[in-house]
C-alpha cells in the first residue's frame, strides 16, 4: 500500500501521514509521478474532497485506489500520529 498526500506544500508541512508520498493534486498527472500498478494507493488531503478527485483520476489510469474519507481532519480527530517528511514529490 502507498499513501499519496495530494495537499499543497504548506499543508504538507503542518503534518502528514508518516511514509506518505507528497504529490499535490495539480501535479498528479505529471509523467514523473509514475506510481506502481501492483499496490493499492490510498489518497489523502485535508478533508477528502481533493483526494477523491485524485482517487478517480488514478482509478481511471488503472490503479487500485482508496480515498481516506475525511482526510487529515479525520486522521487528526482520531488521534493518529503525524510524521516528518519521509519522501517528497518524486
Amino acid at each position: 500500500m502507498i499513501v499519496v498526500d495530494v495537499r499543497q506544500q504548506a499543508e504538507w508541512k503542518t503534518g502528514h501521514i508518516e511514509g506518505a508520498l507528497h504529490i499535490p493534486l495539480t501535479q498528479l498527472s505529471n509523467p514523473q509521478h509514475q506510481l506502481p500498478s501492483d499496490k493499492t494507493i490510498v489518497t489523502v488531503c485535508r478533508s477528502g474532497h481533493r483526494s477523491s478527485i485524485a482517487a478517480r483520476t488514478l482509478a481511471r489510469a488503472g490503479h487500485d485506489v482508496l480515498n481516506l474519507r475525511g482526510g487529515m481532519n479525520a486522521w487528526a480527530r482520531a488521534g493518529l500520529p503525524l510524521g516528518p517528511a519521509h519522501r517528497r514529490t518524486r
